[in-house]
């Protein structure tokens, strides 16, 4: 899923047909994702997205929710840390990305599953450890900040997508590289909630390629 807001910027080359992409400010600015009535209920997920950024962020050994989070619940966030990616779990278990503050798009991947966590960073596998959802259930998404309201993330982010299961190692690398497509869907610039949508298609994406399966 690709947010537009102002000021709009283009969007990760290599995500689907993506001509915008989210901005965020660093000091104000971001959305949340809203669970819809139909979302699945589970501790195992795929949170995926495109971004980019200067920031170097917290310290490595900064509290879960003391990070400037790009994607954060009330359990876990994915957000920057001594220009590094790291995913904090609220139950314990961290995880840290290479160098990544270097203004260049990079696609990040974290699945969560019977108390593993994965990190990818470009489609690669960079590091599983141990740490729980503590209340799996309807998810809803802070994008830019952390969930309560605090540390910002200065950056963009595109192509969001949930997936209600934990991807395998080759579906990550598929989405990756583009050889299994998804819709890319946007909002209008003013939109600061967006309900969860469950997409089930069959037809050529003529802006991108063939479905095979999109979830967002």
């Amino acid at each position: 899923m690709a947010i537009a807001r102002r000021p709009v910027f283009s969007g990760a080359p290599n995500a689907p047909l993506s001509d915008f992409a989210a901005s965020f400010d660093g000091n104000t600015q971001s959305l949340n994702v809203i669970a819809g009535p139909n979302t699945p209920q589970s501790d195992r997920l795929t949170v995926a997205f495109w971004f980019r950024s200067t920031q170097s962020g917290a310290a490595l050994n900064a509290d879960w929710n003391a990070i400037p989070a790009l994607v954060a619940t009330n359990d876990f966030s994915i957000g920057m840390a001594d220009g590094t990616l790291r995913v904090a779990l609220a139950s314990g278990g961290t995880g840290n990305t290479g160098p990544v503050a270097d203004g260049e798009w990079h696609y990040a991947t974290a699945t969560f599953s019977e108390g593993q966590t994965q990190l990818y960073l470009d489609g690669s596998f960079v590091q599983s450890f141990s740490g729980v959802i503590l209340s799996p259930g309807a998810l809803n998404l802070a994008l830019g900040r952390q969930s309560n309201n605090s540390n910002y993330f200065q950056g963009n982010i595109d192509h969001l997508q949930v997936f209600p299961t934990a991807l395998s190692a080759g579906a990550i690398q598929a989405l990756y590289e583009r050889t299994t497509q998804s819709y890319c869907m946007a909002t209008s610039p003013a939109t600061t909630t967006i309900n969860n949508a469950f997409l089930r298609l069959d037809q050529v994406d003529r802006r991108g390629g063939l479905i095979t399966r999109a979830v967002v």
